[in-house]
């Protein structure tokens, strides 16, 4: 399955929409990812037992983080202009806007701590 494909996943499904009501997975990596071979696929996420909700600044720093963690893996992968439109679909964006760029420093930022 392709990095399009799963990403069309996250955007019609799950994880968008937990982040979106302040759930972090904790420990999210391609290992805690279930993709169905539907059409269209559907993601679900196993092994969330530091999943949690929060709020305000952590929440945003949760959120960076978990897809930092995703990130982490794919960097050998995928190119950094893949690794874009992942992020795009994720946040259900035809395009970059300024808060996007400050989210994904912040995603860059925690993946290079790894």
């Amino acid at each position: 399955m392709s990095f399009k494909e799963i990403g069309a996943a996250f955007d019609n499904e799950n994880h968008y929409r937990l982040h979106a009501h302040g759930f972090c997975h904790g420990d999210l990596n391609w290992r805690n990812l279930l993709v169905s071979a539907g059409d269209p696929p559907v993601v679900y996420f196993i092994d969330a037992e530091r999943g949690q909700r929060w709020h305000g600044l952590l929440l945003q720093y949760r959120r960076a983080r978990d897809l930092a963690y995703l990130l982490r893996d794919a960097r050998s992968v995928l190119s950094s202009t893949q690794m874009l439109r992942f992020y795009l679909c994720y946040r259900r964006r035809a395009w970059l806007a300024p808060a996007g760029k400050v989210q994904i420093h912040r995603i860059m930022a925690i993946t290079e701590r790894f």
